[in-house]
């Protein structure tokens, strides 16, 4: 993988690992009810914020969410996982107050000047997003040609039809799936909440790369 090729790249590793320590707790907590595995969540979560201090712990409380309501409980109840998921979402409050938006700001200095890339002026998030389901599919089941900053030579306009497509049928077929198997549906949502950054309306990351799927492919994989 590119955390092995490439030195940066270990951080999304150690993001991946932070977050299923993360679900373990909380899966537990939520079939024991014991307190202690729920602040170990917490806590876990806290050191992801402190190690990453990026975009990316971010999605963590929405992947509970999905969790809770998909894969562990038969009907919605927002109450419940709202008050769940709440002190998580206050540590990412507060980390984004301190440190996420100052990091935000550098990400697209980043771009800008390293990259030659301006992200106020890349295209709309309907126009990108295709491009991240299709690529993110593909990788998961067929892990071919796998670099650090993919897609490029795919961009034609027979490709874009196509990912159109793709997407419209993938979100049809998740539709389906939630009246006919809601499990499957659940670990779909599940995948794609896992990459949020790559669906930021102005964009602060690659439309995909192997490194984002660390923790999406152990949903997959279920």
């Amino acid at each position: 993988t590119e955390a092995v090729m490439w030195v940066s790249g270990q951080s999304y590793s150690l993001n991946a690992i932070f977050s299923l320590l993360i679900l373990i707790n909380f899966v537990i907590y939520t079939r024991s009810k014991k307190l202690v595995y729920y602040f170990s969540a917490l806590l876990i979560f806290i050191a992801m914020v402190i190690h990453d201090r990026g975009a990316w712990p971010i999605v963590t409380p929405f992947v509970l969410a999905v969790v809770d309501q998909f894969l562990i409980n038969k009907k919605i109840n927002i109450m419940r996982i709202l008050t769940l998921i709440a002190p998580f979402i206050l540590v990412v409050s507060v980390a984004t107050y301190l440190v996420i938006t100052k990091n935000y700001s550098n990400r697209m200095d980043q771009l800008s000047n390293k990259y030659y890339f301006n992200p106020k002026e890349a295209p709309p998030l309907l126009n990108r997003a295709p491009f991240t389901i299709y690529m993110g599919t593909r990788y998961l089941v067929f892990p071919y040609e796998l670099n650090i900053y993919p897609g490029e030579k795919y961009i034609t306009q027979e490709f874009i039809n196509f990912i159109n497509l793709f997407s419209i049928a993938l979100i049809f077929t998740t539709i389906y799936l939630w009246y006919k198997n809601r499990l499957y549906a659940g670990l779909i949502f599940a995948i794609f909440a896992t990459l949020g950054p790559t669906f930021s309306p102005i964009q602060v990351a690659w439309l995909m790369t192997e490194r984002y799927l660390y923790l999406g492919s152990v949903f997959f994989c279920i």
